[in-house]
């Protein structure tokens, strides 16, 4: 039997780590929407984790993280206020499961999402099976013909570059 408690904390530590490499280039952490809103200090930089965000169907749902930031490189698109304003996802599988059916519905939020920029993090063995292969590849494929709208399927490693090319060391 899988112990699911296992299975949440890996992925919320591929979050995390996301998270704690964004931290790095100046990004300020809020942990969730209600602390987020109580802020009287506007940060240049900052992630929302657990950020409201309607569901497909149209009903309440959230997303792991919402990042806004400049964008010095032009790599997202970005808002009236200039700032590009990014839904995070992360996925972790070590063994076979469903995530990989869940990837079209990812698709189609990003497709239906009020925010134009969208980042899915991948990481674990699942991934570099042959289904969990396909399973992102076919995702990433789906990151060209989208018009204005940002779409990176990263694994780990490579998002940590991204943040580091995009936002720069702050040491």
């Amino acid at each position: 039997m899988i112990d699911r408690r296992k299975r949440r904390s890996s992925k919320s530590a591929l979050l995390e780590q996301c998270v704690e490499a964004l931290q790095l280039v100046g990004f300020h952490i809020y942990k969730g929407n209600p602390v987020f809103k109580k802020v009287t200090v506007n940060q240049t930089r900052y992630v929302v984790q657990n950020f409201p965000h309607p569901s497909l169907y149209g009903t309440r749902g959230t997303k792991e993280a919402y990042l806004v930031a400049d964008d010095p490189t032009g790599a997202f698109t970005t808002g009236d206020d200039g700032k590009a304003h990014i839904i995070m996802e992360a996925k972790w599988q070590e063994s076979a499961g469903s995530v990989d059916e869940k990837l079209p519905y990812i698709y189609e939020c990003f497709r239906a999402s009020p925010y134009p920029n969208w980042i899915v993090v991948f990481d674990g063995r699942y991934w570099k099976t042959p289904r969990g292969k396909a399973a992102v590849a076919w995702l990433a494929a789906k990151t060209t013909d989208i018009g204005d709208r940002r779409l990176y399927v990263l694994d780990r490693n490579e998002f940590i570059k991204l943040a580091k090319q995009i936002w720069g060391s702050t040491k």
